[in-house]
């Protein structure tokens, strides 16, 4: 009994010190990437710090892209010149391998481990597989998607239980939810479409239901007090929105506000055309389409990045501009001639006299006089 008890401590010490290790090596990673400024900053010391401190000879982190087909590999191994090989090898592929570790982890969206006498799924033309006994692939999942593979190889036997499998998945998610911030904020920043818009639609749907926009009077958005207050309510909902949304996704403080001023500004002002707008450059504003806004600078015409969620979104912004001049625009009257506040010049037209969508034409009011010396 005595035995059984001193070997029951001594298993539970062992727990407590694997726990403990688990809880550093994510909290390492956690440091690791809280300190990079970007993924590729980052994945040269995660893939070093996850190889040396889980005592495999190489690893490797694949990092895909879209398209898939495309990726970056980042290696490190111990020093020894038969593994400085494997790593040359792996740097240089073409493509993921298939059969191989990578190929699986994608396939499952689960960690895969292979060790024993059996042949390695590495790489067909590889020779070195046959002194590689141990692979584990780890996968990097952001929201769901699979955006890169952790690879780890060894020529001693390896096994990965159940809680270290456990606290890898979560490293796996951590790296995801950085580099899936990082693709995001990019988005942003160069202005394209894809997944920001999908984001900034859900966002609106939810604010229109919360906040019952739907039954607003576009006359009260003409009264600068009630439209201030109006605004309030709705940067303070859509920042719980995109919290909800995406948590820690998008940390930078910059985006998130920019997002939320972009948001509030397709709900309660001209959306994308606020910006273009202030631009004292701008002088004409056209748009085709939800997604084909034109504008002229310095007598040139140019396509924008900016874009409306939708094409209602662009019938709403029209109906904004007309409803405090007392004008309607429906299929009845599609057309629709107005003047913004400032004096800017509007034309709009609707289906079905506008066969693909809403267009809107603002020829902006110049403040500035000229005197004859500019004539």
């Amino acid at each position: 009994e005595v035995r059984e008890l001193l070997a029951a401590k001594d298993r539970e010490a062992q727990a407590r010190l694997v726990a403990q290790h688990h809880v550093a090596l994510k909290h390492r990673v956690s440091q690791l990437l809280a300190a990079a400024i970007s993924f590729d900053e980052a994945a040269p010391e995660l893939v070093h710090e996850l190889s040396r401190t889980l005592g495999w000879e190489v690893g490797a982190l694949w990092h895909l892209e879209q398209p898939a087909s495309s990726r970056q590999v980042t290696v490190w191994h111990l020093p020894d010149a038969a593994l400085a090989g494997l790593a040359d090898h792996l740097k240089s592929l073409a493509s993921v391998p298939d059969p191989g570790v990578v190929s699986e982890v994608l396939r499952t969206g689960k960690p895969v481990l292979h060790a024993g006498d059996a042949p390695l799924p590495i790489a067909e033309d590889l020779p070195l597989k046959r002194i590689v006994r141990s692979a584990f692939g780890l996968p990097v999942i952001g929201e769901g998607v699979a955006l890169g593979v952790f690879v780890f190889l060894d020529r001693g036997a390896h096994t990965v239980d159940a809680e270290l499998r456990n606290t890898l998945v979560t490293i796996g998610e951590l790296v995801g939810q950085f580099l899936r911030r990082e693709q995001l904020e990019e988005q942003l920043i160069q202005g394209q479409e894809d997944e920001i818009v999908l984001l900034k639609r859900r966002i609106h749907e939810r604010l229109v239901e919360e906040l019952d926009l739907k039954k607003v009077d576009l006359a009260v958005l003409g009264n600068q007090a009630h439209l201030a207050e109006m605004r309030e309510r709705c940067e303070r909902v859509i920042a719980n929105l995109l919290s909800r949304e995406l948590g820690g996704v998008i940390s930078s403080h910059e985006i998130r506000t920019r997002l939320v001023k972009e948001i509030t500004d397709e709900a309660l002002g001209l959306g994308p055309l606020e910006e273009l707008l202030l631009d004292p450059e701008v002088t004409d504003i056209l748009v085709n389409n939800k997604d084909r806004i034109y504008v002229e600078r310095r007598g040139k015409l140019e396509l924008t990045h900016k874009k409306f969620i939708s094409n209602e979104q662009v019938r709403a912004v029209i109906e904004r501009i007309v409803a405090p001049l007392g004008r309607r625009v429906d299929e009845a009257n599609p057309m629709v001639d107005a003047r913004l506040p400032d004096g800017s010049r509007v034309n709009a037209v609707i289906p079905p006299l506008s066969l693909k969508g809403p267009s809107l034409s603002i020829r902006k009011f110049v403040g500035v006089r000229y005197s004859h010396e500019d004539l």
